[in-house]
């Protein structure tokens, strides 16, 4: 792999990606309109799987890693399996 050429870098890449742990707890969510912080965090450090826009907030399905799981407590909709 070479920095001056950038040879080997996008395969030391996906190296890196693929050891990378996973999000692996699913929750369905509904994150009042007010929270944008929460939506953001959640795209930013879990997985969002789909996003819809209802009466009470954004419906968030996600997958997330269970230290991220107490601070969604409140907003969980349905838990579904990991």
């Amino acid at each position: 792999m070479s920095a001056r050429t950038g040879e080997g870098i996008p395969e030391l890449l996906a190296a890196i990606e693929d050891r990378l742990p996973e999000p692996d707890v699913s929750l369905t969510v509904v994150i009042p309109y007010d929270r944008g912080d929460l939506v953001s965090s959640l795209h930013d450090a879990g997985a969002v799987e789909s996003v819809d826009y209802v009466e009470d907030g954004t419906r968030l399905q996600v997958r997330v890693f269970q230290r991220q799981v107490a601070e969604l407590d409140p907003f969980v909709v349905t838990p579904v399996a990991s």
